[in-house]
């Protein structure tokens, strides 16, 4: 399965977290790139566009929307259980 996104970020910040292994980044223009990154789980895909910190969009992401929501509600709970 390959995902391709759009992250408003420079070059070296998206290239530095990636190995060929994992995908492509190009750039789109001096500040937004695009990675076609490829993995057979949604959910650790999605965990691994997190990691980035910084603001992203799917282009064509298959099955990796749903597991952002995962992710999104396991870190709310998460936050979650230290106010209890």
């Amino acid at each position: 399965m390959h995902v391709r996104v759009r992250f408003a970020a420079p070059a070296e910040r998206i290239a530095a977290g990636i190995s060929a292994a994992d995908g492509v980044v190009e750039a789109i223009d001096e500040d937004r790139r695009l990675l076609v990154l490829g993995g057979s789980d949604p959910l650790t895909m999605a965990a691994f566009l997190c990691m980035f910190d910084v603001d992203f969009e799917l282009l064509d992401a298959g099955p990796v929307p749903d597991a952002l929501h995962t992710v999104e509600n396991r870190c709310r709970k998460a936050s979650k259980s230290l106010q209890s």
